[in-house]
């Protein structure tokens, strides 16, 4: 007889999952600074993609400074944007000035306030001022020029004056720019491709020419000149450097243009269209760097032979120039562009316009490591250093004061002292 046998159930016995562990991994600060260029797996790990209000240092990334208000209720003819800020540091510092433009009105914001005065209103006098500081035997002068307004200098003892310029084209009073090279102030005028310069020394009378035409090959006009000091001082081996509207760069050593014999063609480049503008480039130690679509160029890389025309990956801009490319080309015809050296930060500072969303962005690049971050919410319509402190001026009627200098921690800090 079968009898049937109950299987028995066979238990498996189940080992419990290992509980998670953590794990401690090292991660490097992003002192590459931003990488708009390369892929994400292609990319340093210390590069980022978003590196906001914070400078990448050698060792580490730091946070910028607040900004506070230093004058306010700067306003003329409707007009309430800063166009130019114009500094003036005298020999004797008791006598250094802060001049604000807007409107065509040149305010006096030396002293924080919230009622400025008037310092000078200029007949014909709209939109930027160019200028530079300019020392002879009879003193120590801020020069400053105005597409419509003309040549004025500022010193202590004179204060604004408006200086006669002799022989130079039939709008006098249109000029767009002003340098000094070699001891000489140089002028372009609207629509010339000539530059006009002085003799040495003076700071008004007849005016020479010398004809850039011929050099621009992809036409336009003259939009500045610039002296290049290519050992980070003042000598007899600076080089001239004239800027065409349409990017054509020539630069010619010697300083008397009048001389064939000392006035030499060292050559022309092509760096890309420039910005509207006469605030596109300016001088960082050795070097002259020019701002294009083509990216932030260093000079020296003209003669030496190491820029190539569209090579985008020899810029020292070349891991933004996605993003820098794209706001040259839809803001590249505002004026407001400007390139800006601030040693007390190590930085060089390109502020472009405000985007057309209406964000206000600086690029911000470590003159020492090459690494880039961005400034972002700061209403910066125009700046300058003074007396070691940088200011910048705003769209709506304001002088701040801050981002190098540590005021504060906040950003829009008012007169009174409240945020």
């Amino acid at each position: 007889m079968l009898v049937p046998v109950t299987p028995t159930t066979r238990k498996v016995i189940r080992r419990a999952s290992p509980a998670p562990t953590a794990r401690l991994m090292p991660v490097p600060a992003p002192v590459g600074g931003l990488n708009f260029r390369d892929t994400l797996m292609g990319m340093a790990p210390t590069d980022a993609l978003v590196l906001s209000n914070v400078i990448a240092r050698g060792n580490g990334c730091e946070v910028r400074g607040g900004w506070r208000e230093w004058a306010t209720n700067l306003t003329h003819s409707g007009s309430t944007e800063v166009h130019s800020l114009l500094p003036y540091h005298a020999a004797n510092p008791v006598n250094d000035k802060l001049f604000a433009v807007v409107g065509g009105r040149i305010f006096d914001v030396t002293s924080s306030t919230s009622s400025p005065p008037t310092a000078l209103t200029p007949t014909g006098a709209s939109g930027q001022w160019q200028f530079v500081q300019f020392q002879n035997t009879a003193g120590n002068f801020l020069c400053a020029v105005n597409n419509g307004a003309g040549f004025y200098t500022y010193d202590p003892v004179g204060g604004w004056v408006k200086r006669t310029l002799i022989a130079g084209p039939s709008a006098i009073d249109n000029i767009t720019s002003i340098a000094v090279i070699k001891r000489r102030l140089w002028f372009t005028f609207q629509g010339s491709t000539q530059a006009f310069y002085l003799a040495i020394d003076a700071i008004s009378g007849a005016l020479s020419a010398f004809e850039f035409g011929s050099l621009l090959k992809h036409g336009g006009n003259l939009v500045g000149v610039a002296s290049w000091t290519r050992d980070g001082g003042v000598g007899v081996d600076d080089y001239t450097v004239a800027f065409g509207s349409k990017g054509d760069v020539c630069v010619f050593s010697g300083y008397n243009p009048a001389d064939a014999a000392n006035w030499l063609l060292v050559g022309t480049w092509y760096i890309g269209t420039v910005p509207t503008g006469h605030r596109f480039w300016a001088q960082v130690g050795a070097d002259l760097f020019v701002l294009s679509a083509q990216g932030l160029v260093p000079l020296s890389m003209l003669l030496s032979g190491r820029f190539r025309e569209g090579d985008l990956q020899q810029s020292v801009t070349s891991k933004i120039q996605p993003a820098l490319n794209s706001a040259v080309t839809t803001t590249g015809a505002s004026s407001s562009w400007e390139v800006l050296h601030l040693p007390q930060l190590d930085i060089l500072l390109l502020k472009q316009p405000r985007t057309l969303s209406g964000m206000w962005v600086q690029w911000v690049m470590n003159t020492s490591t090459g690494a880039w971050s961005t400034f972002d919410n700061v209403p910066m319509q125009t700046a300058t250093n003074w007396r070691e402190r940088f200011y910048f001026g705003t769209t709506d009627g304001r002088v701040a004061r801050g981002i190098c200098c540590q005021l504060a921690n906040t950003d829009g800090v008012l007169l009174d002292g409240t945020a």
